[in-house]
C-alpha cells in the first residue's frame, strides 16, 4: 500500500509542477528532454513494481489468511466441543457416530493417543466401515508405527477381508512395511499380492520382489501342473527332480527343484529359489526344455536316463506361468 501512497504522490507532484505558471515555460522550453527521461524512468519503474510485487496475488493471500484464521477458529471450537461431547458418550456409550466424531476431534488437535483409544471404542460397535478403518490406521501410525504392529496389520488384514482387489490398500499396507524397515512383511505382502488370482497386473510386484530376495536379479517363476498319469508313474519312487534348462544352454541345469513323492500335489512350482546361480546379470531364459527324473537317493546321476519319466519340447514362457503336463510325452 505504501508504494502506491508514493507513486500517487510522485505524479500529485509532477502534475502541480506542470501546472505551476512560472515553472511551465521552464519545463516546456528548457529541460523537455530532462522531463521526458524521468516520465520514462517512472514509467519504467512502475512496470517493474507491478510485475514483482505480486499485486495480483493480493486476494488469493487475503483468502489464504482467512482460511487459516477459520481453521484457528474450528480447532478452538472442536476443543470447546471435546468435553460436552465426552458427557454425552458417558451417558450413551453405544453411540457409534459420537466416537467417531471424538476420535476425528482428537485427530485435528493432535491429541493421538487420544484418537486411538476412541476409534477403538467406535470400531467395537461398528467395524465395518472402509474409511473409519483407514483413519483408524492414520492414528495408529501416527502414534507409533513398530509398537502397533500388530494392530496395524489386523486392520489391514480387515480392510482386505471387505475388498481384497482393492490395491490402495494392498499398497498403503506394502509401504507401510517400508517405513518400519521390516523386509520379511514386505516380502510376505509382495508374496500375498502376487498369489492372489484376482490382481492381474503384477509385474511391478514381482520385480519389485526379486530385488529384495535376490539382490536385483529378475523374478523367475514356473508352475507344472501335474497329471494324473505322471502321478501314477511316479508313486513308486522316493524323490522327483524338476530340471529346467535353458534352451540355448542345455549343458548345465537352469533351475533344479526335488520334491518328495509323498510332497507333490496338483502343482509344483520352481522359482528364484531354485536357480543354480543367481545375480544380477543372471539372464531369465525366454524357451526351456523340462525334464523329470525319479530316484530313491537324494541325488540322481546326471546321465541316469534310466531314471528319465518325462521330456518336453521347448516350452515359451515368456508370457506363461503355468505348464500342464502333456501325457504323451511321459516316458514308458
Amino acid at each position: 500500500m505504501i508504494y502506491l501512497i508514493c507513486i500517487f504522490i510522485f505524479i500529485f507532484y509532477f502534475y502541480i509542477l506542470y501546472k505551476n505558471p512560472g515553472e511551465k515555460s521552464t519545463l516546456i522550453h528548457n529541460k523537455t528532454p530532462a522531463l521526458i527521461i524521468i516520465s520514462l524512468s517512472f514509467i519504467l519503474i512502475s512496470f517493474i513494481f507491478l510485475s514483482l510485487s505480486n499485486i495480483d496475488n493480493m486476494a488469493e493471500y487475503e483468502n489464504i489468511s482467512k482460511r487459516n484464521q477459520d481453521i484457528r477458529n474450528n480447532i478452538v471450537t472442536i476443543k470447546k466441543n471435546i468435553p460436552l461431547l465426552k458427557e454425552k458418550l458417558s451417558l450413551e456409550p453405544d453411540y457409534y457416530k459420537g466416537w467417531v466424531i471424538l476420535a476425528k476431534s482428537y485427530l485435528i488437535i493432535d491429541d493421538i493417543s487420544a484418537s486411538v483409544a476412541a476409534y477403538e471404542n467406535a470400531l467395537q460397535i461398528d467395524s465395518t466401515d472402509k474409511i473409519i478403518l483407514q483413519e483408524y490406521i492414520v492414528s495408529l501410525r501416527k502414534e507409533n508405527a513398530k509398537v502397533n504392529k500388530v494392530k496395524i496389520l489386523k486392520m489391514y488384514d480387515r480392510l482386505l477381508k471387505i475388498d481384497n482387489l482393492d490395491t490402495n490398500t494392498l499398497n498403503d499396507k506394502l509401504n507401510y512395511s517400508i517405513d518400519i524397515n521390516d523386509s520379511n512383511l514386505t516380502i510376505k505382502i509382495l508374496e500375498d499380492i502376487i498369489k492372489n488370482p484376482k490382481i492381474k497386473n503384477k509385474i511391478q510386484y514381482k520385480e519389485f520382489l526379486a530385488k529384495l530376495i535376490n539382490h536385483g536379479a529378475p523374478f523367475f517363476e514356473f508352475n507344472i501342473i501335474i497329471s494324473n498319469k505322471l502321478r501314477e508313474k511316479i508313486s513308486n519312487n522316493k524323490y522327483i527332480f524338476f530340471i529346467i534348462k535353458d534352451e540355448k544352454k542345455l549343458n548345465i541345469p537352469f533351475a533344479v527343484k526335488r520334491v518328495q513323492k509323498n510332497d507333490i500335489n496338483n502343482k509344483v512350482t520352481i522359482n528364484n529359489s531354485n536357480i543354480m546361480m543367481v545375480s544380477n546379470n543372471t539372464p531369465m531364459p525366454d524357451n526351456i526344455i523340462l525334464s523329470i527324473k525319479a530316484s530313491n537317493k537324494k541325488t540322481i546321476s546326471k546321465d541316469n536316463l534310466n531314471s528319465m519319466l518325462y521330456l518336453s519340447k521347448i516350452i515359451n514362457i515368456t508370457n506363461l506361468n503355468n505348464y500342464t503336463i502333456d501325457d504323451k510325452l511321459i516316458l514308458p
